[in-house]
């Protein structure tokens, strides 16, 4: 699956019960740090910014659904979004 939007994912695996997965290396600032910097100015993030990456997660999300991908569930984990999908 190629999207501007979608990290291609190479591979996933477990070793000893360590599940792994090999992703493309995307470069940039995480949202996460982007937030944080934001807040430790003490502002929020543009109202420009913030249309632009809901507009990036829509297509990708819209993208996903054309190729037969379904969404499950989306949920806050300790440090990142996770995102579990199923081929429908």
């Amino acid at each position: 699956m190629r999207h501007p939007n979608i990290v291609l994912v190479h591979d996933f695996d477990s070793q000893d019960e360590i599940y792994y997965m090999v992703m493309e290396y995307v470069e940039g600032v995480t949202l996460k740090d982007r937030i944080e910097q934001l807040s430790a100015r003490g502002e929020y993030m543009p109202i420009g910014e913030v249309v632009s990456l809901f507009q990036q997660v829509s297509s990708a999300l819209d993208y996903a659904h054309s190729q037969g991908l379904f969404i499950v569930i989306s949920s806050r984990q300790t440090s990142c979004w996770t995102v579990k999908a199923r081929l429908s």
